[in-house]
C-alpha cells in the first residue's frame, strides 16, 4: 500500500487483509453503524471488519474537522467504543469530502466496573496512537513499522507498531550525528575557528551552542511549514535549498537562512527592505519572501555569534534536509493518551536534555509523559482542593475527565473552579526544556475548556501562558527550548500566522536559588502573588 496517496477504502482493507493483520483472521464487511451519542466532528462510522484473534474491530470514521481537532475526535471515538463495549479498534479517520489526508489510529480503552458489575465510568485509561498519511506526508516511519515488518503476531506486536518512543530514539540518533558533523567542521576548520575566535575557549561550548541554536531554528521551521505558513509549501525548507544555485548552496547559511531568520521571521513586514539593505541581504534569494510570516518572540533574534562568518559544505545542508524530510512533523504536542507516530515538539526537549553537557550534574533528565501528566494532575488537584471547598473526589473526577464530570458540579462550584484556575500562579524554578509547565498548560487548558466557551483554544492557551505559568533555568539553552515549545503550542491552534508573544519575563535565564531580578511594579506584584 502506498501511504503517500489519498485514502481509498478498498486499498486500505486489502492492506489490512493481505499484509498487516494475522492471515485468514480478518473478516471484512462494510456496515454503517449508528452513532448513539451527539457528536461535533464525526458524522458517519462504517465497520470494515473484525480480527477475532486480536479481539479487534476496524472502522472508518468520516468527520468534519478542518483543523485536525485530534482531542475532539479522540473523545468522540472513545465514547462510541465505550457504548459498544469494545476495548480495541483500528480506525481510519477521513475528512468528509477530502480523502487527501487521513489518520490511521490504534484505539484502546479499559472499561472499569464496580464489584456489583456496574460500569464505574464510561471509559478509563483511553489511548490513541496515530499515523498521519496521504498526500505531502513523509512515509518512512509507516513503511518501517507497518509494511516492512511481517504480519502482526499478537496484541503486543500490534501495540509496538504504533509506539512513538521507538521513532523518537531513531530520530534522535540521526539528529545527533548531524549535530556532531556540523560541530566538528566548525571546530576543525581554521577559517571558521578564526571567525569564532573572540567567543571561544578551549571547551568549544560556544560553537556547540551555536550549532544547537541553528539546528533548533531549522527544526522549528519544519513544524511551522507543516502548518502551511511558509508559502503554503509543506516541504518549503528542502525546496528552498534545492532551488538555489550552486554558489548559493555553498554559502547557504549566511546568504539564505540567516536573512530568513533575522530579516523576515524577526522583522515586521514594513521594515524588511530597509533592514535588508542595511545588512546587505538579498531577500530575492528566498522564494516567496513576501509571504514569510513575522513571528518574532525572540527565537530569531540575532546573537553576537550569529554575526560570525560560517560557511558549511553544501552537502551538509543537503543531507540535513533529506534527513528531516523523511519524518512527519506534527505541530501538536502529544499527550500520553493521544500521540502521533511522528516528531512532535517534545522532541526539542529530548534533544536538549540529551545534548546538554554534564546533564547528570546539572539535573537534566528526560521524564516520560505519563509521569509528567500524573504529577501535573496531582498538583492541580491539591491546589484546587486547597482553594475551593468542592471535595477532593469531585475535583479528581473533574481534572481527569473535565467534560464528563462537569454536569455533576453545581453552578457555584463552577464559578469557584474557574476563579481558581484563572488566578493560579505556577513557577518551575528549574524549568529545563519545559516538560512540567507544558504538562500543566495542557491540564489547565482542558479544565478551562469545559468551564468556559467564550475563548477559543489559541486564546485560552495565550491567556494561560501570559497569566499563569513562569519558569527559570540556569542553562540558557533550556530557556530557549522551553520558550520554543510554548510558541509551538500556540502555533498549532492559530488558523493564520500571528506574532508570537515575548516570553522574556515569563521564562527567564538565571539561578533561581541566588538571583534577584529588578522588575517593574506589575511583575513585582505577579511574584508576590
Amino acid at each position: 500500500m502506498d501511504f503517500s496517496k489519498r485514502y481509498n477504502r478498498e486499498e486500505f482493507v486489502k492492506f489490512l487483509q493481505n499484509d498487516f493483520l494475522p492471515e485468514e483472521d480478518f473478516l471484512t464487511e462494510a456496515t454503517q453503524i449508528g452513532i448513539q451519542q451527539e457528536t461535533k466532528y464525526i458524522k458517519a462510522i462504517t465497520r470494515l471488519g473484525t480480527c477475532h484473534s486480536l479481539k479487534l474491530a476496524v472502522y472508518e470514521a468520516r468527520h468534519t474537522s478542518t483543523n485536525d481537532a485530534r482531542v475532539g475526535l479522540s473523545k468522540e471515538i472513545f465514547r462510541f467504543m465505550a457504548n459498544k463495549r469494545e476495548r480495541r479498534a483500528l480506525v481510519a479517520f477521513v475528512p468528509e469530502g477530502n480523502d487527501a489526508n487521513y489518520r490511521f489510529s490504534l484505539i484502546s480503552i479499559d472499561l472499569s466496573e464496580t464489584e456489583e458489575g456496574k460500569t464505574k465510568r464510561i471509559y478509563s485509561n483511553p489511548r490513541r496512537y496515530s499515523y498521519y498519511l496521504g498526500e505531502n506526508t513523509a512515509i518512512r516511519t509507516p513503511k518501517d513499522y507497518l509494511i516492512r515488518k511481517k504480519r502482526v503476531k499478537d496484541i503486543e506486536d500490534l501495540m509496538g507498531r504504533f509506539h512513538v518512543e521507538q521513532v523518537n530514539k531513531t530520530f534522535f540518533a540521526e539528529y545527533k550525528a548531524q549535530y556532531e558533523k556540523f560541530c566538528k567542521f566548525l571546530c576543525e576548520n581554521p577559517e571558521m575557528q578564526k571567525s569564532f575566535q573572540k567567543f571561544c575557549d578551549n571547551s568549544g561550548k560556544v560553537i556547540r551552542d551555536y550549532v544547537k541554536k541553528m539546528l533548533g531554528r531549522i527544526v522549528f521551521l519544519y513544524f511551522v511549514q507543516r502548518k502551511g505558513w511558509l508559502n503554503g509549501d509543506l516541504f518549503y525548507m528542502s525546496h528552498l535549498f534545492s532551488s538555489a544555485t550552486d554558489d548559493i548552496k555553498a554559502d547557504f547559511l549566511d546568504r539564505v537562512l540567516e536573512p530568513m531568520f533575522f530579516g523576515l521571521l524577526n522583522t515586521d513586514y514594513d521594515k524588511r527592505q530597509v533592514n535588508a539593505l542595511a545588512n546587505g541581504w538579498d531577500l530575492s534569494l528566498i522564494p516567496g519572501y513576501e509571504n514569510i510570516p513575522y513571528l518574532n518572540g525572540g527565537l530569531f533574534e540575532q546573537d553576537e555569534t550569529d554575526k560570525c562568518r560560517s560557511v558549511f559544505p553544501s552537502d551538509y545542508f543537503k543531507e540535513l534536509f533529506e534527513f528531516f524530510d523523511t519524518y512527519n512533523f506534527t505541530v501538536d504536542e502529544n499527550s500520553p493518551n493521544d500521540a502521533d507516530v511522528g516528531i512532535d515538539p517534545e522532541m526539542l526537549g529530548i534533544i536538549f536534555e540529551n545534548l546538554l553537557e554534564d546533564n547528570k550534574d546539572k539535573g537534566a533528565f528526560y521524564t516520560p509523559k505519563e509521569i509528567v501528566s500524573y504529577m501535573c494532575r496531582e498538583s492541580l488537584i491539591a491546589y484546587l482542593n486547597t482553594n475551593t471547598n468542592i471535595g477532593e473526589e469531585k475535583l479528581r473526577q473533574f481534572v481527569e475527565a473535565p467534560e464528563d464530570s462537569i454536569s455533576d458540579i453545581s453552578e457555584d462550584a463552577n464559578h469557584k473552579l474557574l476563579s481558581a484556575l484563572r488566578t493560579v500562579r505556577i513557577c518551575d524554578p528549574a524549568i529545563g526544556s519545559g516538560a512540567f509547565p507544558m504538562g500543566l498548560l495542557n491540564e489547565l487548558l482542558h479544565c478551562r475548556e469545559a468551564l468556559e466557551d467564550s475563548l477559543g483554544r489559541a486564546e485560552l492557551k495565550k491567556d494561560i501562558i501570559q497569566n499563569n505559568i513562569y519558569g527559570v533555568d540556569i542553562e540558557k539553552g533550556a530557556v530557549d527550548i522551553a520558550r520554543l515549545r510554548f510558541w509551538l503550542s500556540l502555533v498549532v491552534d492559530e488558523p493564520h500566522p500571528q506574532p508570537l508573544p515575548n516570553l522574556d519575563y515569563k521564562i527567564m535565564c538565571g539561578n533561581s536559588l541566588l538571583h534577584r531580578f529588578a522588575l517593574d511594579a506589575p511583575f513585582q506584584q505577579v511574584f508576590k502573588d
